[in-house]
């Protein structure tokens, strides 16, 4: 009967430790929202570097990969820029 008493404290500091970190979460994205809320980035293709082959980026699945809540410049398109020196080598 000790163990199972044991257990359920357990569980239940763990289930209002995640209760916190999900409050704290709510509260961090709260306060950063811009003051002129979201924009969407401009779907525009942008271009970097000079020489070499052209390579074509999509990013798929999850949209803060594509910089949706974020701006686009913290996206992983912009940030993967210049990882592709060899990709054609």
């Amino acid at each position: 009967m000790k163990a199972l008493r044991r257990t359920a404290r357990w569980a239940a500091g763990l289930v209002v430790a995640l209760l916190a970190l999900l409050a704290i979460e709510a509260l961090t994205a709260i306060a950063t929202v811009p003051e002129d809320g979201y924009r969407a980035p401009s779907q525009a293709p942008r271009e970097f570097g000079s020489d070499g082959a052209r390579l074509r980026l999509v990013v798929l699945g999850d949209s803060t990969g594509s910089g949706r809540g974020a701006p686009y410049e913290r996206g992983i398109a912009v940030a993967s820029r210049g990882t592709s020196r060899n990709a054609g080598a």
